[in-house]
């Protein structure tokens, strides 16, 4: 959840380029959450 609060606070900032580090977050959640529904057992491969 915290990484989803910095990437829309990072969205809403203005006159600084945020684009890489967004793109990182985005990644990292996606990661993270794979791992989740992986630890949970309802990763579909």
């Amino acid at each position: 959840m915290q990484r989803r609060k910095l990437a829309v606070d990072r969205k809403a900032r203005t006159g600084f380029d945020c684009r890489t580090t967004i793109q990182q977050i985005e990644e990292d959640i996606i990661v993270i959450e794979a791992g989740l529904a992986q630890m949970d057992g309802t990763a579909k491969t």
